[in-house]
C-alpha cells in the first residue's frame, strides 16, 4: 500500500470509529485510541520499543487525569480493547504496519495527544 493510500485510509478509519453524536472530548479520545494500537502492535509484532506505547498511554492518562471525574480505568480498558480488536486481524509485522508505525511516530501520535489535550482543556473551561 502506498503512502498516498495510507494517508487517505487513516483519516477514513478515524471517521468510521467516531460516532456522530459524540462530543469533542469523546471524539478526541476515540482518535487517540488508534495511535496506541499502532504503537503497541509494532512493539509486539515488529520488535519496536515497548516504551513508545507505554509512554503514549501514560500521556493519554495524564491528559484525562486533569478531568476531576474521569474514569481512568474505563479509559485504560478502552485503549486495551482497541489494541486487541486491531491485533486480532493482523499478528504479523508487515510493510503496511511499519509504514503506519512511522507515520504514527512522526506526527499522528502527537496530533492525537494535542487534540485530546485541547478537548480536555475546553471541557475544564466549561
Amino acid at each position: 500500500m502506498s503512502r498516498f493510500m495510507l494517508t487517505a485510509v487513516v483519516p477514513a478509519l478515524f471517521l468510521s470509529i467516531t460516532p456522530a453524536s459524540a462530543d469533542a472530548l469523546d471524539t478526541s479520545f476515540k482518535l487517540a485510541l488508534y495511535p496506541y494500537a499502532v504503537l503497541k502492535r509494532a512493539a509486539v509484532t515488529c520488535d519496536k520499543p515497548i516504551s513508545e506505547y507505554i509512554d503514549y498511554k501514560t500521556r493519554v492518562m495524564e491528559i484525562l487525569g486533569k478531568i476531576p471525574d474521569a474514569n481512568l480505568r474505563a479509559a485504560d480498558r478502552d485503549l486495551e480493547e482497541h489494541y486487541e480488536s486491531e491485533a486480532r486481524y493482523d499478528l504479523e509485522c508487515t510493510d503496511v504496519l511499519l509504514d503506519l508505525y512511522q507515520q504514527t511516530k512522526s506526527s499522528n501520535a502527537e496530533r492525537s495527544l494535542k487534540s485530546l489535550n485541547d478537548a480536555v482543556n475546553r471541557k475544564l473551561r466549561e
